[in-house]
Parts: C-alpha cells; sequence; structure tokens
C-alpha cells in the first residue's frame, strides 16, 4: 500500500514537473521569438547600411583623387573607373569634355546633363550637388582668384566640374555584385526617387521594404532590403510555430515515457505482490508435510515406536509426506522456469499417457481424502506437440486442488473438439 501511495505521489510530482517545465518553455519561446524579430530586423538594417556605405564609397572614390586643375586624374584613381561615362568641365554657357590623358574639346551640353544646365543657369552662387537624373556630380572649382570686378557688373561663375556616372554600368554590374554579396536569403531593390532602376527579385519591387538606406547623400536615390522568404514577423512566427511543434512533441514523448514508467511500475508491484502471496502460500504448503516428518522422525529417534505395525505405518506416511513435499518442489521448480522464460522441449505427447501419469502420482492423496478419481478418455486421441512433463504437472496440479478443495467423485475427460484436444478436470462442489 505505501508503495503504491509513493508511485502515485511520484507520478503526480513528475506530471507537476512537466507542466511547470511547459509553462517555462512557453514563455521562453515568446521571449525568444522577440529576440528573433530584432535581429532579423537588424540584419535588413545592416545589409542595407552595408549596401549603401559600399556603393558610396565606391562613388566617392571617383573624385578623391582630384586635384586642383587636373580633373582628368579621376579617370585614374577612381577605384572602379568604369563608373565614369564623361568628365565635363563647364564654363558659364561653355562646356568642355576632358580626356583621359589631359586633352579637352567643347561640346555641346548632353541631353543627360540638361538637368544640370538648367541649375547652374538658375543659381547665383554655384555649390556642390548631385544630380539623380544623370545621376552625376557636380563640384565648382575653386581656381586661382579672379580681380574684383567692376561695379553693376555680375561675378563670373567658378569653372565646374561635372562626373556623369554610367548608370547601365551601375544597374548592370555594381548593383547585382553589391547584392550578391549580402547573400541570396535577402531580396534588393534600388529606386532613383521616381522608378525601379534594379531588382535582385523580379517579383519584388522594393514595397513594404523592411528597412531601406539613402545612396548618394542627398539624391533621392535609395535602397530596400527585405528578407527573400518573407516578411519578418512571418519568419519570427514560423520560427516560433516550429519551435512550439518540437516543444509539443518532446512533451508527448515525455508523457509517453511516464506512462509506460507507470504501466511498468504497477505491474511490477502486481508481480512483486503475486510473488509475495505466492511465497506464503508455499510457505504454509511445506510447513504441513515438513511438520508430519519432524513428527515422524522425532518419534522414531526417541523409540517411541516399537511393533512392527506402527513403523509400516510411520514409514507410509513418511513417504506420502515426501512425495507431498517432492510435489511442492516440482511446482516451484516449475514456476522458476516459467519465469525465467526457459524454452521448453517440445515433441508428439500421448494425451492418454499424460492423463494416467497424473493420477497415478496423485493416487496417494485421493486415498487419503477418499475421494474417487475417474478417467473418461475418448479412443484415438492423436499426439500433441508438448512438453510431456510439464503437461503432466498442469494435469497434476488441477486434480490436487479437486481434491484438496472440491467435493467427489472427481473425472478426468479427454476428448477431440475440432483440431484440439480438450483435457477437463471436474468435480461435485461449488468451484473456486
Amino acid at each position: 500500500m505505501r508503495i503504491r501511495f509513493l508511485l502515485g505521489a511520484a507520478t503526480l510530482l513528475i506530471f507537476a514537473a512537466l507542466l511547470a517545465l511547459i509553462h517555462v518553455q512557453w514563455n521562453w519561446n515568446d521571449r525568444i521569438a522577440k529576440l528573433d524579430e530584432e535581429h532579423e530586423r537588424r540584419v535588413l538594417e545592416f545589409a542595407a547600411r552595408q549596401f549603401a556605405t559600399e556603393f558610396d564609397q565606391d562613388v566617392a572614390s571617383v573624385i578623391s583623387g582630384l586635384e586642383r586643375g587636373r580633373p582628368e586624374n579621376l579617370f585614374h584613381s577612381a577605384r572602379d573607373p568604369h563608373l565614369i561615362a564623361g568628365i565635363y568641365v563647364a564654363h558659364d554657357a561653355d562646356l568642355d569634355q576632358i580626356a583621359a590623358d589631359g586633352s579637352h574639346k567643347t561640346v555641346a551640353w548632353p541631353a543627360a546633363l540638361n538637368g544640370v544646365h538648367t541649375h547652374i543657369e538658375k543659381m547665383e552662387r554655384m555649390r556642390s550637388m548631385i544630380d539623380p537624373d544623370a545621376p552625376a556630380i557636380v563640384l565648382p572649382m575653386m581656381g586661382r582668384r579672379l580681380p574684383e570686378p567692376p561695379p553693376l557688373i555680375p561675378p563670373p561663375h567658378p569653372p565646374i566640374l561635372i562626373v556623369l556616372l554610367d548608370r547601365p554600368y551601375m544597374t548592370q554590374h555594381v548593383f547585382p555584385e553589391l547584392s550578391h554579396r549580402l547573400g541570396k536569403d535577402l531580396d534588393v531593390a534600388v529606386s532613383d526617387g521616381q522608378w525601379v532602376i534594379y531588382q535582385s527579385n523580379a517579383k519584388w519591387s522594393g514595397k513594404n521594404a523592411e528597412s531601406s538606406e539613402p545612396l548618394l547623400r542627398d539624391s533621392g536615390w535609395r535602397v530596400s532590403v527585405r528578407n527573400h522568404w518573407g516578411a519578418v514577423d512571418e519568419i519570427v512566427a514560423r520560427m516560433r510555430t516550429r519551435r512550439i511543434y518540437t516543444l509539443g512533441h518532446v512533451m508527448g514523448v515525455l508523457v509517453l515515457c511516464l506512462l509506460l514508467l507507470a504501466i511498468i511500475a504497477r505491474r511490477a508491484e502486481r508481480l512483486r505482490q503475486q510473488q509475495l502471496e505466492f511465497v506464503a502460500g508455499m510457505t504454509h504448503e511445506l510447513n504441513t508435510p515438513l511438520a508430519a516428518l519432524q513428527a515422524a522422525g522425532q518419534n522414531l529417534a526417541d523409540g517411541v515406536v516399537h511393533d512392527d505395525a506402527q513403523v509400516a505405518r510411520y514409514g507410509a506416511m513418511v513417504a506420502k509426506e515426501s512425495r507431498r513435499l517432492g510435489d511442492l518442489v516440482a511446482q516451484v521448480l516449475d514456476y522458476s522456469g516459467l519465469q525465467s522464460r526457459q524454452q521448453l522441449a517440445r515433441a508428439p505427447v500421448d494425451v492418454a499417457a499424460v492423463i494416467v501419469s497424473a493420477v497415478d502420482a496423485t493416487r496417494w492423496l485421493a486415498d487419503e481424502k477418499k475421494v474417487d478419481v475417474q478417467t473418461t478418455i475418448a479412443p484415438g486421441l492423436p499426439p500433441v506437440n508438448g512438453n510431456a512433463e510439464t503437461l503432466t504437472r498442469a494435469v497434476q496440479n488441477l486434480i490436487a486442488n479437486a481434491i484438496r478443495h472440491g467435493v467427489g467423485p472427481i473425472t478426468v475427460t479427454a476428448a477431440r473438439i475440432g483440431d484440439k484436444i480438450s483435457i477437463t478436470v471436474e468435480d461435485q462442489g461449488p468451484g473456486i
């Protein structure tokens, strides 16, 4: 009873621990989901910033080697000279194109620089700027100071350096290379303020971007980045659901193991109880023949028995109790063999011989109880596949129980029923 209570208490404690573990894991999953969301957004922000920084550095390198009055140096100092579509110097309304060897020639304003031309004409004082439409970098060239002009004469504009960037080269080479560095899990889109000029994923135009950064300072160009597999909220939700499923499976396995452990513990407790009952019953059964043998031996040793008739009666009792003790020992051995799952040797067994042997082995008990044992064996019974000693012991135990606890006469019947052989031990008592 105490062991059952302990098993029940242990089971409840384990279930309570599992519930507490589920609660902790659930809260932990929520915190992990928030950390995952924060991590994914930071990754996207870092990717957009890295894209913008590397592109701006490539463009900045175009003018990093500019020396006063030597614009042709830009062709040689740029980190990627292919970014330069042309270098021009504007003197008021005139426009000179600079070649890589330093030569220059006056040209008409190209259509790509119409916006720059209009801007220069409208501004009284020129400052550095980036024209997003061209795109072009516009820088005043601060050369030698000119003498102060007479009054009422407008001062001349200083020469203006215009670096026209190669837009097709950026969209076909620079942007794809920068996007490739970010990895295949990210989609990138670049817009010039009005149109999308580059898409790493043809199905995404930059709408609903998770992160974006400006390009070329305040030019209006922007790079937008998102995760290729969906929005951050959706990805985090899928990860959280996957962890919940995993947690559910693990907890399910733990609960199943706990149930199996409880079932095994109950069966072990039941088997232990049966073993205790078997030992108690067998001890009680052994006491009777042992007491009889002890009394007979003590009487013979003390010389109480003198005549031959008494000696013969004591000898018969010793033989009977010895057979009884031997039967009990054989039962214990049979039980231990069943418990150890030993493989019994099987062979064709004659059922009639088994019944006759069992009846002969219990004849002394029947004579003692004055019970008549009758046999009815159908003729022509086929042999059965089994172990002769074990079958004989089984029938013998049934007959002995009927003699001890039943009411005679006792009938042992063997008959064929279909493809089986039925052995029945029947008495006239109320049954067990």
